[in-house]
């Protein structure tokens, strides 16, 4: 959390459900963000805006959502025959973690198979 002048003025790490608590909070506007993604997962560029003002004390003010996307690599393989000649034409199938088949893909002339946007 930052003041109204970008300084860090309180950081808190969300529970299990996924909220971040910033407690006995002064009077003020603050800015939240992301600082550390979860293991996995990028780094929002979102920002919240929030006013702590002093008409209720002990309120609980909600200043938003913020969502945090998968991080998605791709895969690139070349298929070779013994000799280190490209094969056009061989099927790669890409399963997840269950044997669960997720996409399949034909090397193209140069012997190139790409799986975009793995999890």
């Amino acid at each position: 959390m930052y003041d109204k002048d970008g300084k860090a003025i309180e950081t808190a790490i969300s529970d299990a459900n996924g909220i971040a608590r910033f407690e006995a909070v002064d009077y003020g506007i603050y800015t939240i963000k992301e600082t550390r993604a979860p293991e996995g997962y990028n780094i929002s560029d979102e920002i919240l805006n929030v006013e702590v003002n002093g008409t209720e004390t002990g309120k609980t003010y909600k200043a938003g959502t913020i969502t945090d996307t998968k991080i998605k690599a791709s895969i690139n393989i070349k298929k070779l025959d013994q000799d280190g000649k490209v094969l056009r034409g061989a099927e790669f199938t890409f399963y997840d973690s269950n044997n669960n088949a997720l996409e399949t893909v034909v090397s193209d002339k140069d012997g190139i198979i790409v799986f975009n946007d793995v999890i």
